[in-house]
């Protein structure tokens, strides 16, 4: 399970964070360890975080979404031809 393997928990951190304060990523880690890791409940959770229970199903719903899609690379696809000094059809 990816949740159990610390190279992928910080894999997913990077891409769901990547542009988010480093205390967000901090609140992922935490509710991935209690969540998915203790096995604590999503209620158990959110009170030992201080969060409201829709918080944490919010984050819960997001890391399950993340987990399960593909990476995706990152920026500007590459464009192939057509670029500037090139004749199109000739």
């Amino acid at each position: 399970m990816w949740a159990l393997d610390d190279e992928k928990v910080k894999g997913l951190v990077n891409r769901c964070y990547r542009f988010y304060p480093r205390a967000a990523a901090a609140r992922m880690v935490r509710i991935v360890y209690l969540y998915y890791r203790a096995g604590q409940t999503a209620g158990q959770v959110a009170h030992e975080l201080k969060m409201t229970l829709g918080a944490v199903e919010k984050v819960i719903a997001r890391i399950n979404k993340a987990a399960n899609r593909p990476a995706r690379p990152v920026g500007r696809p590459k464009k192939i031809g057509g670029g500037i000094g090139t004749t199109m059809g000739a």
